[in-house]
C-alpha cells in the first residue's frame, strides 16, 4: 500500500512545472541566462534526493523570482517526502542544445519520468524565469508569508502551493511544528474550496504522522482538480489522544 502510494506521486512530481511572467525587479528586462548559471541551477532541479542540495540553489536566483520560487517549493516537496522516509530519487540531466531534460529512470511506477527546462532567464547574474515543457504555468503558483494556525501546541505555517499544469492537482507544502508530543492525520487531509462547505480529501500526503516534543515536519497534500483560495483542513491528536488538534489553514492565491 505504501509502496503504491510513492508511485502515485512519482509520477505526478515531473509534471508541475514553471515560471512567473513578472519582470525582475528595478524595471530592468529581462536577458537570456548564462549556460553555467544555467547548468548549475539545473543541477540543484535534479538533487531530488538532497533538498538541502536544491536549496543552496537558491542562491542562484533572484528573490521573489519565478525560478526561485519554483525551486524552492521542489526543494520543500521532496523535503516533505524525505521525512516520509520514503525520499525521491535523483534525475538524470541530458543536455540538449539549449534544453536541459531531466529524466527520473527507476521510478517507483516503473516507467521513466522526463521533464525539459528551457528558456532561462536572468537579472544581474540571478535567475528569474524558464519553462517547462514549453510552458509557462506561473500564475499556478503560490507562496505567502505568516500564514499560520495552531491548536494544542500544533502550528501549522503555510509554504506553498501548486496547481499542476497537466492534470490540475493543487500541491500544498506545509511547515509543522509541535510543543509536546503528537500525532497527525496527514492521510486524512481535506481542502475546502472557496465558498464551499464540503471538504475534499487529500489523494496524497508526504511528511511525518508521529511527531516528539519540540518536534517538527514539512508536509505536503495532494488535491486533484483543486485551486488556491481555499482552506486546508488537518486533525491528530496529543500523546494518548489527551487533547483533539484541529487545524484549519488558508492556502493563498
Amino acid at each position: 500500500m505504501f509502496s503504491a502510494r510513492v508511485s502515485t506521486v512519482a509520477a505526478a512530481l515531473a509534471l508541475m512545472a514553471a515560471p512567473h511572467g513578472e519582470e525582475p525587479s528595478g524595471g530592468a528586462e529581462r536577458q537570456e541566462a548564462s549556460p553555467s548559471l544555467v547548468r548549475d541551477y539545473v543541477s540543484a532541479l535534479a538533487a531530488a534526493s538532497d533538498p538541502d542540495r536544491m536549496r543552496e540553489g537558491l542562491d542562484l536566483t533572484e528573490d521573489g523570482s519565478t525560478a526561485h520560487d519554483y525551486l524552492r517549493h521542489y526543494a520543500t516537496l521532496f523535503q516533505a517526502w524525505e521525512d516520509e522516509g520514503a525520499p525521491v530519487q535523483d534525475s538524470d540531466v541530458q543536455s540538449i542544445a539549449e534544453a536541459h531534460e531531466l529524466c527520473r529512470t527507476e521510478e517507483p511506477a516503473g516507467r521513466p519520468v522526463c521533464v525539459v527546462y528551457e528558456n532561462f532567464t536572468e537579472n544581474d547574474g540571478r535567475l528569474t524565469g524558464l519553462r517547462v515543457n514549453g510552458t509557462d504555468p506561473g500564475p499556478r503558483l503560490s507562496s505567502a508569508d505568516d500564514v499560520t494556525d495552531d491548536s494544542e501546541g500544533v502550528q501549522a505555517t503555510f509554504l506553498s502551493a501548486y496547481r499542476t499544469v497537466d492534470d490540475d492537482t493543487l500541491v500544498v507544502t506545509v511547515d509543522l511544528t509541535t510543543v509536546d508530543e503528537a500525532g497527525l492525520d496527514l492521510d486524512g487531509a481535506t481542502y475546502v474550496p472557496d465558498g464551499s462547505e464540503d471538504g475534499e480529501p487529500s489523494a496524497l500526503s508526504a511528511g511525518r504522522h508521529e511527531l516528539d516534543p519540540g518536534s517538527g515536519t514539512l508536509a505536503a497534500f495532494y488535491f486533484p482538480r483543486a485551486e488556491p483560495g481555499g482552506e486546508l483542513r488537518l486533525e491528530g491528536c496529543l500523546a494518548e489522544c489527551s487533547a483533539v488538534v484541529d487545524l484549519d489553514l488558508p492556502v493563498p492565491e
